[in-house]
């Protein structure tokens, strides 16, 4: 059995601190480039320590993607509560850009951190058991939002295909989060908050998408 000791006084486990590094160097580095001894060497433990925690690296990259995807999943499945299907859409787009700001690091490895094909397996095998499923997969609740206000007449006729509008709406807000996230600092830019911007194109979208604008 894989063990789960706690760390002497009130640090974090081994495990906890195994995860949190994984995850800083895989979206620095790409999780292609970095090795099981990499990891160790960051957090100042032998290659075999690691292993007594994660058989491999696909097992440490199964455990992150589950424990992220979770994390963000929670965070916007709240929102399935919401009766009205606009309001709802707007919601999401609030979490989601609450998330990426709060949880780079989580966000850069689900959203911005390409994966080689075997890691990508294993990403998809680790979310797979909510796929589909609005309330455990964040994607599937966009989208059954998305269908909802085509389906209740609140979006104009040529916006009919749920998929393209759901995709159209998340390459928006996924790229104020983005730009945010790798450009934030920049001193030749004068960034405006995420959350008012994000707000401000929510507003937009819905009114090139509804029937009558509000």
């Amino acid at each position: 059995m894989t063990p789960r000791r706690r760390d002497p006084a009130r640090g974090p486990t081994t495990r906890q601190r195994i995860l949190e590094a994984a995850r800083e160097l895989f979206a620095r580095r790409g999780v292609e480039r970095v090795t099981m001894r990499d990891l160790a060497h960051t957090i100042r433990l032998t290659p075999a320590a690691i292993y007594l925690y994660f058989r491999d690296k696909a097992a440490l990259i199964r455990e992150l993607v589950e424990n992220d995807f979770r994390t963000f999943s929670g965070r916007l499945g709240r929102l399935a509560r919401i009766a009205d299907p606009v309001e709802r859409l707007q919601e999401l787009g609030h979490a989601y850009v609450e998330f990426g700001i709060s949880y780079p690091n989580h966000y850069r490895l689900l959203f911005m951190t390409p994966h080689p094909p075997d890691a990508a397996a294993v990403v998809g095998a680790a979310v797979a058991p909510g796929q589909g499923r609005p309330e455990e997969d964040a994607y599937a609740l966009l989208m059954a939002t998305v269908q909802e206000c085509i389906d209740t007449g609140r979006f104009r006729p040529e916006y009919q295909n749920a998929a393209q509008v759901a995709q159209m709406i998340w390459a928006c807000v996924h790229g104020v989060v983005a730009l945010h996230i790798v450009m934030g600092d920049d001193p030749w830019l004068t960034w405006q908050s995420p959350t008012r911007t994000v707000a401000m194109l929510i507003e937009t979208l819905e009114r090139g998408l509804s029937v009558t604008p509000p």
